[in-house]
């Protein structure tokens, strides 16, 4: 699939089809797979290479990201402190928006997950 097209009210893809590309503002490589911003919901695939860490960063959008495969670590600030939690597959991390987080491929394999906006 050279390029992700979808219809615009209803259908199904796999996100293992889609193709992740460098976002500007993120390590790693990612998609979105639903593109809904302007009814409220984003569904993104991405995936971090062994040792890499998105970077820090935040958005105004509560989000939830489902890990499908790896472990890694994910990492928060709330009122100052800083929080990190390891995740496997299976794990979700939620977080409210502006809630700056980042979130780190262990060093032996990638990272891979479904992120869920709203």
């Amino acid at each position: 699939m050279d390029e992700f097209t979808k219809p615009p009210d209803a259908y199904v893809v796999s996100a293992y089809d889609v193709p992740l590309r460098e976002n500007p503002m993120l390590r790693g490589r990612w998609a979105r797979v639903v593109d809904g911003s302007g009814r409220g919901l984003i569904v993104a695939a991405g995936r971090l290479a062994a040792g890499e860490d998105s970077g820090w960063h935040d958005h105004p959008e509560d989000e939830a990201f489902i890990v499908l495969a790896g472990r890694g670590i994910v990492r928060w600030r709330l009122a100052g402190d800083e929080h990190e939690h390891p995740v496997e597959p299976g794990a979700v991390f939620y977080k409210r928006g502006g809630i700056s987080h980042s979130m780190q491929a262990s060093a032996d394999g990638e990272l891979v997950g479904i992120g869920c906006k709203v």
